[in-house]
């Protein structure tokens, strides 16, 4: 007895040197139902890392969010870092990496609240795990927090990606 529909789409450009790894992370989900709109997020992220050895890393990150009917209308959030490399071979790889992070979150406005914004200090910390099932199938999964005072984050991403061509791939998340 509805109608609805959704369109979810990602992007993630990532170039790794001998000790520079760029990383550009881009999503939108937007979805309706009965033709009013339920969803509607945005996210946008650049993450650098510097291997400072074979296993250890520096990072930093920056990204813009905005979820409205998660109730903010913009946020940023930048972070600055340490990684660790746990386990690394041509078949899995487990990577952790963590450190302070600064979030400005403007609020959406409601009825009974004017539009806000608050800057808060948090602890951000993120596993990332790629396992290479076969030539063409992969497995990843990235979870991570956001802790601070009265807003913390707390996602997981999975993902399985299948080999399309060489340049293509198509995957389930």
């Amino acid at each position: 007895n509805t109608k609805d529909s959704g369109i979810a789409v990602g992007v993630r450009l990532a170039k790794d040197g001998l000790q520079w790894r760029h990383t550009i992370d881009a999503l939108a989900n937007i979805q309706r139902s009965n033709g009013v709109k339920t969803r509607e997020a945005f996210r946008l992220g650049y993450e650098v890392d510097y291997l400072i050895s074979e296993r250890w890393f520096v990072y930093g990150l920056a990204q813009w969010q905005r979820d409205k009917f998660a109730g903010y209308s913009r946020r940023f959030t930048e972070s600055l870092g340490i990684g660790r490399i746990i386990f690394d071979s041509p078949s899995f790889s487990f990577e952790i990496n963590g450190g302070p992070a600064l979030r400005q979150t403007r609020f959406t406005p409601t009825l009974t609240l004017p539009t806000r914004s608050t800057s808060k200090f948090n602890l951000r910390g993120t596993g990332i795990i790629a396992w290479t099932i076969s030539d063409r199938l992969k497995f990843s999964e990235e979870a991570g927090m956001l802790l601070g005072s009265g807003n913390s984050t707390y996602y997981s991403r999975s993902a399985l990606t299948a080999s399309l061509t060489d340049v293509l791939a198509a995957r389930l998340s």
